[in-house]
């Protein structure tokens, strides 16, 4: 008897805490929503946030915040995430640095990115372009190659984030030149200290320096993506020099691990219909960005392929982690 006793004392409890769970869905959102952005205010992650808020505003009539927290390639953001309550809540915009990069770069990453996370679903894919000084003396990739082959000393590159390092030890694992880089805590202010010459180059999102193209203050040398960027189509890509070379960022959205499975799930549907919808998908094209829907699963694979990729092209450059 006391052994049946305890079964349907079990059996009871796990109903009450389904039933709770169900609730908590039912009226969720019922308080502010935070989307945490890990990079400054202008980097392509803080533009997908704040579309991404403005979404939820009107999908949900939710109060949406966008809380800005950078540094330390974004686990100053993930760690803050990691401390919140796990009620969805608080969401992570994140990317391909947190959830991709930073497992190979750091010697103690303080937090594990795919069990202390879950995984809700990807926004976006865009590639970047190598970028170089108005007075930089080389007018596209072939040129930039030779001057950096002629130099006794590395070409200096800023980088604000993770991708851009990425993209540049790539350029010198397929080229052999010689690089070092700068470090920032965005990209907007490498593209002032690039354009004040602090450095040579910088490989960035399309959008971030854009407009600085447009005014002649920078040069645009190639895209890393294996077609040419829709905003820039007279800019030729690195695989038209090298074939089969390409380096995406990307951008998704996660939680912290524990949310309710039906917060989850209402979360994963309104990502999807974020990146579906023909508002975003127009503003990822206007940017050259991809829109790349994928449901919980397929971003967890997705992420842990990103890593491994991460980790290969680390240990081909002889990455020495921070």
């Amino acid at each position: 008897m006391k052994k049946l006793s305890i079964k349907v004392m079990f059996a009871a409890l796990g109903l009450s805490l389904a039933a709770h769970s169900t609730a908590q869905a039912d009226t969720y959102p019922s308080r502010p929503i935070t989307v945490v952005v890990p990079f400054p205010a202008g980097s392509t992650t803080d533009q997908i946030g704040r579309k991404f808020a403005e979404y939820l505003k009107g999908k949900w009539g939710a109060n949406v915040l966008v809380d800005n927290r950078v540094g330390a390639d974004g686990n100053i953001a993930a760690q803050h995430v990691l401390r919140q309550p796990a009620d969805g809540y608080t969401l992570f915009m994140t990317s391909n640095s947190v959830h991709g990069a930073n497992a190979s770069l750091y010697k103690q990453l303080p937090f594990d990115p795919l069990k202390d996370f879950d995984m809700i679903g990807n926004i976006m894919q865009i590639p970047l372009v190598l970028t170089v000084r108005s007075d930089f003396p080389a007018n596209n990739l072939r040129e930039f190659i030779a001057e950096a082959n002629k130099r006794t000393t590395p070409l200096m590159y800023g980088a604000g984030n993770t991708a851009t390092r990425g993209g540049a030890e790539l350029l010198k694992l397929r080229y052999g030149i010689k690089i070092e880089p700068v470090f920032y805590r965005g990209a907007p202010q490498v593209l002032t200290d690039l354009i004040g010459g602090q450095f040579d180059f910088t490989i960035v999102d399309a959008n971030v320096v854009g407009s600085f193209l447009k005014q002649g203050r920078l040069k645009a040398l190639a895209v890393t993506s294996e077609k040419r960027h829709t905003s820039l189509p007279n800019i030729p890509t690195v695989a038209e020099d090298a074939p089969g070379f390409r380096f995406v960022p990307w951008i998704g959205v996660v939680t912290r691990s524990q949310t309710p499975p039906e917060i989850r799930a209402k979360l994963s549907d309104v990502v999807r219909a974020f990146t579906n919808d023909p508002a975003t998908v127009s503003f990822l094209g206007s940017v050259g960005a991809t829109a790349t829907p994928m449901d919980p699963t397929e971003f967890r694979t997705f992420i842990e392929n990103d890593m491994s990729t991460w980790a290969r092209i680390f240990s081909a450059a002889n990455i020495e982690r921070k």
